[in-house]
């Protein structure tokens, strides 16, 4: 089966962060077409909003820890930005969270279908997300914790929840840069296309239409954000827009913003 990772690394609205209150550890090398990153905080922080969140096309389990007490959530692929508002509880927390690649998180749950509409991990990752609690909650730092949860990870690692279909079609997604059409994928793996809607359904918990505009979406951000120079008007072309006007509404649509106003909140938060 191809490594997707080494061919698709999405991205967050500011790549470069790296601070106290955000900061990644990327996985060792047998771990990586699994996991993106674990992140979280360097320290304990004060409760803030952690700025825009775009689709990257990932999900998450995220565990927060307070002082007496700890949360933890599981976030699924989202279509649209938002800007998480901020708690009004002022006490310090820490931050640890593993973030999955839209292909991978059922390689690691116990009930593989991520069609579930929950945001707890345990309803979908019983026994990891016991485990990992367990074994993060007795660490501080954010590099010890990504150590014990890879432990922790490994045990847990089922390949065989991905489908081929799925991966495949996800191949050639990410090699036309989204630019496909869902009847040609399902020619591609070979499915009647309701076949491949519900086996996408289960591994990512989305349809093929709309994390093929996903991916889209992330391979143009990714172009502006890392500053390979690209024009609106080649993008245009290169994704597959109908127009100049249909890219600048679908990357607002994804980022709250045109993509100018993007690299500028880029460069203010860098």
């Amino acid at each position: 089966m191809t490594d997707l990772s080494k061919i698709y690394m999405p991205i967050t609205a500011d790549p470069f962060e790296n601070n106290d209150s955000y900061t990644e550890i990327m996985p060792s090398a047998p771990l990586r077409p699994y996991i993106r990153c674990f992140w979280g905080t360097k320290r304990p922080v004060k409760q803030k909003s952690s700025g825009i969140v775009i689709p990257d096309t990932c999900m998450d389990i995220i565990f927060h820890f307070y002082e007496e007490s700890s949360t933890s959530f599981f976030c699924h692929i989202d279509e649209t930005a938002h800007i998480p508002s901020s708690n009004s509880n002022s006490a310090e927390y820490s931050t640890f969270a593993v973030r999955f690649y839209p292909w991978s998180a059922a390689a690691f749950a116990e009930y593989p279908d991520m069609n579930i509409p929950t945001d707890r991990p345990e309803d979908i990752f019983p026994n990891l997300t016991r485990k990992l609690y367990e074994v993060v909650s007795r660490e501080n730092a954010i590099m010890e914790r990504s150590k014990a949860a890879e432990a922790v990870l490994y045990d847990f690692l089922r390949p065989e929840n991905q489908s081929d279909d799925v991966m495949n079609a996800l191949y050639l997604t990410i090699i036309l840069g989204g630019n496909i059409k869902i009847s040609d994928l399902a020619a591609y793996t070979v499915l009647f296309p309701r076949t491949l809607q519900r086996k996408f359904a289960v591994q990512t918990g989305m349809s093929p239409k709309v994390l093929c505009d996903l991916i889209r979406y992330q391979l143009l951000w990714q172009e502006i954000a890392l500053g390979n120079g690209i024009s609106i008007l080649d993008a245009v072309e290169k994704y597959g827009y109908y127009d100049q006007s249909h890219l600048l509404g679908d990357f607002r649509k994804r980022h709250l913003m045109t993509p100018a106003e993007a690299v500028k909140y880029l460069h203010i938060k860098g």
